[in-house]
């Protein structure tokens, strides 16, 4: 059975756009994704949205994105699906309630909070961090596409769920 381990934030939950959505609010400002240009830190009125991921209520209310559940039952049906986010400590209860809610069809032991996610093998790993990415122990190493990572030039990239289910398929043959 294949390995399948998938990134929580921005792979299933849509961190970024909640944390655009409450800037945008807060400052009157109107953000979009395609604002955010590299992973992590713009140096820009932009990077006060981070914040918002260091308060465990914006973990809790973080929200998954349409057919998530769909993708994750179709993994499911051929493959042990892993999912691998890092929060901070203090944050991990708040990932781990959200997950269990969020995907109460998944296998509680399948639930993998890290730092390094470069000490995780797999047959398939994705997340949206190319950082993460080009140090996975995956045979197959796949970047989740999002503005902050379009021009990385990533051999292994989807941008979208059907994608990378296409993508395994091709390896399944």
């Amino acid at each position: 059975m294949l390995k399948i381990i998938l990134d929580c934030d921005d792979v299933l939950y849509s961190t970024n756009e909640l944390a655009l959505e409450r800037l945008n609010e807060e400052l009157g400002t109107s953000y979009e994704l395609d604002d955010i240009t590299k992973w992590g830190t713009i140096s820009r009125e932009l990077d006060c949205r981070l914040e918002y991921f260091k308060v465990p209520e914006f973990i809790r209310k973080l929200t998954v994105y349409d057919r998530t559940s769909e993708f994750l039952a179709n993994l499911m049906d051929f493959s042990d699906v892993v999912l691998a986010t890092s929060v901070p400590p203090c944050y991990v209860t708040a990932r781990l309630n959200a997950i269990r809610r969020d995907f109460p069809m998944m296998n509680p032991k399948n639930d993998l909070i890290c730092n390094d996610k470069s000490n995780i093998s797999g047959d398939f790993m994705q997340d949206d961090g190319y950082h993460n990415v080009v140090r996975f122990a995956a045979k197959v190493p796949v970047l989740y596409e999002k503005p902050w990572n379009r021009d990385a030039g990533y051999r292994a990239s989807v941008s979208s769920y059907q994608d990378f289910i296409n993508l395994i398929s091709g390896y399944r043959r």
